[in-house]
């Protein structure tokens, strides 16, 4: 999760830019991440 954003959100920037697009990546701010991250497996979908 780490080196997630220089790779795959570096990888989707080039893909969409290529057609046009601008993409957000919401979910990778870190207290979320901690957050979703500390709860139950078996209480997540």
């Amino acid at each position: 999760i780490k080196a997630l954003h220089q790779y795959d959100c570096l990888r989707a920037n080039k893909s969409s830019s290529a057609w046009g697009l601008e993409v957000r990546v919401p979910f990778l701010d870190k207290d979320f991440i901690n957050v979703a991250m500390d709860i139950d497996p078996e209480w997540k979908m």
